[in-house]
């Protein structure tokens, strides 16, 4: 109980009344609300950055999905709007609706990536159990920890696919080696050397660090490792490759 009180104070609502307006009527349908509150909201200055509205489970309530991958709540009069976690009660229990709605983003994220630009280590194909997808930084401690733990998580059934993220941002030095491993001539062995702390050989090709830095942003990354389920959920930071398992519910 004094866990869940815990949880519930930390659930943050900030409201702000943008109109004394309505726009809410019996016979206005849920396409003319969307785009009413769209217009209202991109009234800000600046115009707030908008991506889609969808309806919530909530009566009277929509979900406004920002580029970075957070979500607004808007009521269907566009005068109030909160930032932060709605939880939705079901029987004895509530659950986190906006997790539920985010891993849902980064899930059609997942669909829409090419193996191709990714460095995959990964078991033969009828061994695969499971798929992860990490961002990583090759000068991160635990991303270089995680590495360590491939070939036991390739072990058990467990495909890695990585993204570049370095989080000194595009130019930095980071940057530079993530470029150089995608661009050597062996990009999966470069990459675990330089993860090794050993220096791999510049290169300069034409590569996806930047789509996938800008990328991390969509799918709601702060920091490295960040490793992405199929499913869509975020798993933020290292775990030993049997605890990882134990998070994708395979054997």
């Amino acid at each position: 109980m004094i866990r869940t009180l815990r949880t519930l104070s930390s659930f943050f609502i900030f409201t702000l009344m943008i109109s004394s307006g309505s726009l809410a009527d019996d016979g206005v349908s849920v396409g003319s609300e969307i785009k009413a509150i769209e217009a209202r909201l991109k009234r800000f200055q600046p115009p707030l950055p908008i991506k889609k509205i969808e309806e919530t489970e909530v009566d009277g309530y929509y979900s406004v999905y920002l580029p970075d991958g957070s979500i607004l709540y808007v009521d269907r009069n566009a005068e109030h709007f909160f930032f932060g976690e709605l939880f939705l009660v079901q029987g004895s229990t509530f659950f986190n609706a906006t997790q539920r709605a985010k891993s849902d983003e980064r899930r059609q994220l997942l669909e829409g990536l090419d193996d191709s630009e990714m460095l995959v280590f990964s078991p033969a194909a009828e061994n695969i159990k499971a798929t992860i997808t990490v961002f990583t930084d090759i000068d991160c401690g635990y991303c270089r920890k995680l590495h360590q733990e491939v070939p036991a998580l390739n072990d058990m059934g467990v495909a890695v696919r990585y993204l570049a993220y370095p989080r000194a941002g595009i130019g930095s030095l980071s940057y530079d080696k993530a470029v150089s491993a995608w661009c050597a001539e062996d990009p999966n062995d470069a990459l675990t050397r330089a993860k090794a702390g050993e220096e791999i050989k510049p290169a300069i090709c034409a590569n996806p660090v930047a789509t996938h830095f800008a990328l991390g942003d969509q799918f709601g990354v702060t920091g490295t490792p960040a490793v992405i389920f199929e499913d869509g959920r975020l798993q933020p930071g290292y775990l030993p490759a049997d605890q990882m398992v134990q998070r994708l519910g395979i054997n």
